[in-house]
């Protein structure tokens, strides 16, 4: 049965309490509730008072500030710094301490809130099952606050390479890529055979295949253990947010556009679960030619094919999320519905293919638009469920939860929209892809939405990729503000030029900056920045000048300020 999206539930307000475990007894179970205890947000200086005393680092009072300086508080955008992808190595290490102390140090200096960094399942738990270490993690927050920074933390459940801009090679943990082994449809795969192992398909959310456990059990016990093992800094307001991963670069969507196999600009990506056609030209007679046609495509696929024809064969390539559809398809009084197998390769245009050409195009019809729906649906119930054990694990800690959602931008002006929907984001000029996700992160005691490609302008982007980043940034920020969540960007790709900036700045504060007239609160405001990412580029010459005077601009030049450093 298809999934629908959650109805915002309203969760009382309730104190801030200690982020540490205490042992269960029944006096001290609080009551069953959704979402995580919060706080009424207390006013800024008393964040910033709180701050000072939990903090390592004694912090300096601000001075009182006048009328027109509480105004323009109200425009105040917090700015992080994304730190390096492999600030942590793979022997779980601090990578070159005291330069990165000297770079944080930089970074307060061009009045910087704070930092966000990964932390990557496959460092922690690579040793084996359940068995985490979180040294190295411990002494990078240790670091971080004795430098006077926030932190923002990503709990990465996928691997890094294979995406635009990964430099470095940090696998899943070993001992799953083994489950993958000898189950290789625990991966999303490509029409060619080739399995994806930057993340868990979606498909084994709910299969015990991990030592007994499920996919959505391995991310709950990861968090688990942050939380038990991260609880001082919990506590002490170090960590202001938590971003969980839900899909490849720890985006809320399938991997359709993987570089990692072939995938280039702009081409529309593929959908993970599809029908796909193998021609070949054997007589039915030739039992013996079927017999090695059969043995070679088991052993490129791990499976025998659905169907086996005189010339055609036909499989789906995600075996869990087929047997899904199927169910759906035979609840909806649809049995006969298969699943697409027109939408073309990673590379093509919308009009070469059947599925998104504008004339006559299959996600048109109502068995397109059926599997679009129930494709959408899939992605967005994951990300639901994973919300969930997260909210369940941090309830009582003085954290905001928040999730990412990817900025494809290229074909935006295309009727089909055909690279959203590849990725899973059922977006057309009807219907609104980002509605639906926004109005089930408002059911996470209003979970933020982190949205990329900020700096992107229509100019900057090819003609003939109908890219659009300026619309689909509106789209989204709008979405989640009609939803009544916060919002937060980052930029898609380095950048140190001044229009990066600018359209940085004009997407954080779409109304300008409040002078008063509006009562020194702006229409519209995104919750925080996150730069990405530190290098020592950024922090030389007249590209730390431009940052330094960029972060002055975002504060609403509130150069001297109490420092709003989380989301709430």
């Amino acid at each position: 049965m298809l999934a629908t999206s959650p109805s915002s539930q309203v969760v009382k307000l309730q104190p801030w309490g200690s982020c540490r475990r205490r042992a269960a007894c029944p006096s001290l179970l609080p009551p069953t509730i959704t979402g995580r205890m919060v706080a009424s947000a207390p006013p800024l200086r008393a964040v910033a008072a709180e701050s000072a005393q939990t903090s390592a680092v004694p912090q300096p009072q601000p001075p009182p500030l006048d009328a027109d300086e509480e105004k323009m508080l109200a425009n105040y955008v917090p700015v992080f710094v994304m730190l390096p992808l492999e600030v942590i190595t793979a022997e779980n290490e601090v990578d070159d301490a005291e330069g990165l102390r000297a770079q944080l140090r930089r970074l307060r200096e061009a009045g910087v809130d704070g930092v966000m960094t990964d932390v990557w399942w496959g460092i922690v738990e690579g040793a084996g099952p359940a068995r985490y270490d979180w040294r190295g993690y411990r002494e990078l927050f240790r670091l971080v606050e004795e430098e006077g920074l926030k932190l923002q933390v990503i709990m990465s459940f996928h691997a890094c390479g294979g995406n635009i801009g990964d430099a470095v090679n940090i696998p899943i943990p070993a001992w799953v890529r083994a489950v993958g082994e000898t189950d290789p449809d625990v991966y999303y795969r490509s029409p060619g055979g080739a399995r994806n192992q930057e993340y868990l398909t979606i498909g084994v959310d709910d299969r015990p295949l991990f030592h007994g456990r499920t996919a959505i059990q391995l991310y709950a016990d990861f968090m688990e253990s942050f939380r038990e093992n991260m609880a001082d800094f919990l506590d002490s307001g170090l960590i202001v947010d938590i971003e969980v991963g839900l899909g490849p670069a720890g985006e809320l969507r399938y991997p359709s556009y993987p570089e990692s196999q072939g995938w280039a600009f702009p081409g529309i990506g593929q959908f993970q679960v599809r029908r796909v056609s193998l021609f070949f030209r054997l007589s039915p007679t030739d039992v013996h030619a079927q017999l090695v046609v059969l043995t070679e495509i088991q052993n490129k696929y791990y499976s025998y094919p659905a169907c086996f024809a005189e010339t055609t064969l036909v499989q789906c390539y995600d075996k869990y999320l087929e047997e899904d559809f199927r169910a759906a398809a035979e609840d909806a009084g649809r049995p006969e519905w298969e699943l697409p197998d027109d939408a073309g390769e990673y590379n093509d245009a919308p009009d070469d293919t059947r599925f998104f050409a504008a004339d006559g195009a299959t996600y048109l019809t109502e068995k397109g638009r059926f599997f679009l729906t129930w494709y959408s649906s899939k992605l967005i119930e994951h990300g639901d469920r994973i919300l969930d054990e997260a909210n369940r694990i941090f309830l009582g800690c003085k954290v905001k939860l928040a999730a990412k959602v990817s900025g494809i931008h290229w074909w935006y002006r295309h009727p089909s929209h055909a690279a959203e929907l590849t990725a899973g984001y059922y977006n057309l000029d009807g219907p609104d892809g980002y509605a639906p996700i926004a109005r089930m992160l408002a059911r996470h005691d209003g979970a933020v939405l982190n949205f990329t490609c900020a700096e992107m302008r229509n100019s900057e982007q090819p003609e003939e990729a109908m890219s659009s980043p300026e619309e689909i940034v509106q789209q989204v920020l709008s979405a989640g503000w009609r939803e009544g969540i916060e919002v937060a960007c980052e930029n898609a790709l380095p950048r140190y030029d001044r229009r990066a900036y600018n359209q940085m700045m004009k997407n954080a504060r779409p109304n300008g900056v409040d002078l008063g007239g509006g009562g020194g609160v702006p229409a519209r405001r995104i919750a925080a920045l996150t730069y990405l990412r530190l290098t020592d580029e950024l922090l030389t010459g007249n590209k730390y000048r431009a940052f330094k005077t960029f972060v002055r601009k975002m504060h609403a030049d509130q150069v001297d300020p109490v420092r709003p450093c989380s989301f709430s």
